[in-house]
């Protein structure tokens, strides 16, 4: 019933190319964990979510901006135009997200400032990178992608190895960021040349960013409130006085969890973009077929069904990894045993995978489908949500507090965007329930 055409191919090549990195990517928070002391790789840990936060205020949605512009056909000069004035934009923002840090960085409980600003320089290439997955999605066409992630990861571990080999007499948590700093320029360096036939430079058009502005408003915002109940939990842990072990393996938790939302954050977007065509052009799989005949539904909600149960799928295969292996994973990247209470957090959070993937889906799903507003609107709802339960949960409860409130969140997340999805759908085709 359900073959395996060139999309399927490309996805496949994608996740296990990105499955090689993710183990890459374990053996360099094994290598941070065994080379840093407790209250540094706190720091490191609490700096990340900080600039996370400062990240996606001048994120501006432009990753998913791009991705829909090139999930529609258009001309060169305007594909010249668009790139040019997103990719003056995204280099004024890094600028103004450095005056953000110089305002605002008291309030991340580090003290360094000098390792906020290199932990920000480094996310903000990997955010830069990101315009180029998103042709990449858009093209079906990840797996380049996700090789150039591998390659760069590749290089850091092989820096790492170095440092150990020579014993190199230099601070570890430095020599991370130097040798990180390396790699990521190696990758970003790769995907403008893989990519360079999908883009030109052309002139910088007010005109362009006069008609994206409620996108990059709406998206933009968006991911500053997400920030605000994803990326603040170490921070408010920190605030409320909980142990620097507790919240480090807390912290290796959510590394654990990160890991597994490779797949779905890999997959997701490229697949929204083929679920947006067949949408478009009303075009079924076989299966798709089969239900609009064997349940007497429009092409609409087959489309749409098909691929949420293909969503749940994945997060089920997902979550029962994640409890079944999630303890190896553990061990592999602490085999000291010095951050015991990953160990019982994991599992919390394994349970927020459930709905992760089709939340992922349909937030993709209803941006290219205009729905950029309602992406502001469930934010800002989970936002006062998710804070409400951190401080009403962590103080008495710490770490279980703040696994089990980021597990509700997620659900009433996926509630949220199966509500709005209704409000997005083509109009001729919005009934999903009758024809």
């Amino acid at each position: 019933m359900f073959k395996i055409g060139k999309f399927g191919k490309s996805l496949i090549w994608q996740t296990v190319i990105k499955l090689l990195a993710t183990a890459l990517g374990l053996y360099t928070t094994r290598w941070l964990v065994s080379h840093t002391l407790s209250q540094e790789y706190n720091s490191y840990l609490v700096a990340i979510d900080f600039c996370q936060i400062i990240l996606t205020i001048i994120e501006l949605g432009i990753p998913k901006i791009v991705q829909k512009f090139y999930t529609n056909p258009h001309k060169q000069e305007e594909i010249a135009n668009f790139w040019s004035t997103f990719s003056w934009l995204r280099i004024f923002s890094y600028f103004f997200g450095i005056v953000l840090i110089g305002i605002s960085y008291k309030f991340s409980s580090v003290e360094n400032l000098g390792l906020i600003l290199a932990i920000f320089s480094l996310q903000f290439i990997l955010l830069a990178d990101l315009a180029f997955r998103s042709i990449c999605d858009a093209k079906g066409h990840t797996w380049q992608f996700s090789l150039t992630d591998f390659g760069n990861r590749l290089i850091l571990v092989f820096g790492l190895i170095f440092y150990d080999l020579f014993k190199v007499d230099f601070n570890a948590l430095n020599y991370f960021l130097i040798f990180t700093l390396i790699s990521y320029t190696v990758g970003i360096f790769a995907d403008t040349i893989w990519q360079k036939p999908f883009y030109s430079f052309g002139d910088f058009d007010f005109e362009i960013l006069k008609k994206y502005l409620k996108p990059i408003f709406y998206l933009g915002l968006s991911g500053f409130t997400v920030a605000l109940y994803l990326q603040t939990r170490k921070i408010i842990l920190n605030s409320f006085g909980v142990q620097e072990n507790l919240v480090n393996g807390f912290g290796n938790a959510e590394k654990i969890f990160s890991l597994a939302t490779i797949v779905p954050g890999l997959t997701m977007p490229m697949i929204a973009s083929l679920v947006k065509k067949r949408l478009d052009t009303g075009v079924l799989s076989e299966f798709g077929a089969w239900l609009k005949k064997k349940m007497d539904w429009t092409t609409t909600k087959s489309i749409i069904v098909e691929w949420l149960s293909y969503t749940l799928i994945l997060s089920l295969v997902l979550t029962l990894g994640m409890i079944i292996f999630g303890p190896l994973v553990i061990w592999l990247v602490d085999a000291g045993g010095k951050y015991q209470s990953a160990y019982s957090t994991l599992p919390i959070l394994s349970l927020g995978m459930l709905p992760f993937t089709t939340v992922i889906f349909l937030a993709n799903l209803i941006v290219f489908l205009g729905g950029e507003k309602y992406e502001l609107y469930g934010t800002s709802i989970l936002a006062v949500i998710g804070l409400g339960l951190y401080f009403a949960l962590i103080p008495q409860y710490g770490i279980y507090g703040a696994s089990w409130a980021t597990v509700i969140v997620f659900f009433i997340d996926l509630l949220l965007k199966l509500y709005f999805i209704t409000k997005v759908l083509p109009k001729p085709k919005i009934n999903i329930y009758r024809e």
